[in-house]
């Protein structure tokens, strides 16, 4: 089974190209200060929106409500690589910091399959 980890810099914003199932996205992340939550949004190659604006929650499939979008229909989830923490808010650092959540993508080919 392959996952896909997609890097979370210590930076309240920031884009990144990434391929998944085979074609090119731009992933722009983003804090949000007030609501101290992260949210993702998807663009094609050229920078149109796919999808705006989806709140980062650990332990949830982040996008099976969009399946009709022209996004990835796999599987995005937060996941906690660190099992002796159990918060359901994700805080600022906590993709660099001690607690180490992970962004993580699987195909839908490959969570069928589980």
């Amino acid at each position: 089974m392959s996952i896909v980890q997609i890097p979370i810099p210590d930076l309240p914003a920031f884009e990144m190209d990434v391929v998944l199932d085979n074609r090119p996205y731009k992933l722009a992340m983003y804090w949000n200060v007030r609501g101290s939550f992260w949210t993702m949004s998807f663009f094609d190659r050229s920078r149109e929106p796919l999808i705006m604006g989806i709140k980062l929650v650990p332990f949830y499939r982040l996008t099976t409500q969009y399946i009709a979008r022209d996004i990835p229909h796999g599987m995005f989830i937060v996941y906690d690589s660190n099992i002796d923490t159990n918060r359901d808010r994700i805080k600022y650092d906590d993709f660099t910091g001690d607690r180490k959540l992970v962004l993580a993508y699987m195909s839908e080919d490959e969570y069928n399959a589980l």
